[in-house]
């Protein structure tokens, strides 16, 4: 089974989104930074690590936003552990070329069509918090 965590950053009412390429599932789909847990690691600091490897920037984890579960015939083969994150430093930019072409802040109105599911799911958990906390 796999297990992934991963952030969805929010900055004044946009989330950054990165374009994934050369990935043997989720290909050519807008989605959050993230990846695999180490073994021994807890999912938040998996989540930092990843978006510090990825995009090269610093981010201070706010609340957990849900699991996705996907499933391959009825079997759980992944949990994907997903965190509301703000940018504590740096500046966004692609540090692994081979994976990801395009890294772009959305608004909500700007959501491109072509999204991974988890990140869907994160993003549906974002705007339930943003309407209890009256921050968008």
């Amino acid at each position: 089974m796999i297990l992934a965590s991963g952030c969805v950053v929010y900055r004044d009412g946009e989330v950054l989104l990165m374009h994934r390429v050369h990935c043997p599932k989720f290909n050519d789909v807008w989605s959050n930074p993230g990846g695999k847990i180490k073994r021994g690691e807890i999912a938040e600091a998996a989540a930092i690590r990843e978006t510090r490897e990825e995009l090269g920037i610093g981010v201070k984890i706010i609340i957990p936003l849900g699991t996705y579960l996907d499933y391959e015939r009825d079997t759980v083969a992944g949990r994907f552990h997903g965190f509301l994150a703000e940018l504590a430093e740096g500046t966004p930019t692609i540090r692994e070329p081979d994976k990801c072409d395009g890294l772009e802040w959305f608004s909500f109105r700007r959501i491109p069509s072509h999204v991974a599911p988890y990140t869907m799911q994160y993003l549906d958990e974002l705007v339930h918090y943003l309407i209890q906390h009256r921050r968008t």
